[in-house]
């Protein structure tokens, strides 16, 4: 439930019910997470930093807990710090292919921020392959659709075109992406 609030665009909704699952079950990884991630996203970037903190140390042994430096670099990007969400990127991409496949898509977004678009670009672009020669394509749709993005902010629009493209040709296309093809 707290995740479809942050899906809605209603991330502050979605507070009480990541907390309340966080008291129900302390030891469940997931449910920490999620608060972390909605504390960045609902402009509480302090407290999202403080209980990321606090998660990593409880789960220290846990190699998932990588997970938690999603909703900490999250919280770098809204207090303006790029090269610290960079980090925290750089650190969820350790924890295998769905946890590097989205930091590095993540840390594109933050070389945006900085301006830096074709190195965005580039990283996405070797990011693609790297998902692709893993066998994992769930970000392939939204990695074609930012860097179309950014070609298109380049200037490049043929580059953008050829993008958007392997899209309409993907079979497995997430909603919000679905609109690109009409």
């Amino acid at each position: 439930i707290a995740m479809l609030h942050a899906n809605l665009g209603e991330p502050e909704a979605g507070l009480t019910p990541a907390r309340r699952a966080s008291e129900a079950e302390p030891q469940n990884l997931i449910h920490r997470g999620v608060g972390v991630f909605l504390l960045a996203v609902a402009n509480q970037p302090d407290k999202a930093l403080e209980e990321g903190r606090r998660a990593r140390a409880d789960f220290a042994e846990d190699p998932a807990a990588t997970y938690l430096y999603w909703g900490e670099g999250l919280a770098w990007l809204v207090k303006g710090d790029s090269s610290q969400a960079k980090a925290a990127f750089r650190r969820l991409r350790q924890g295998g292919p769905t946890f590097a496949s989205w930091g590095g898509i993540l840390e594109a977004q933050s070389l945006v921020y900085e301006g830096a678009l074709q190195e965005a670009a580039a990283e996405l672009e070797s990011g693609l392959n790297r998902d692709l020669r893993n066998q994992y394509r769930k970000n392939e749709a939204m990695r074609y659709y930012l860097m179309a993005r950014i070609y298109a902010l380049l200037g490049e629009t043929k580059e953008a075109h050829q993008k958007l493209s392997h899209i309409e040709r993907l079979k497995n296309v997430p909603i919000v992406l679905k609109e690109l093809r009409e």
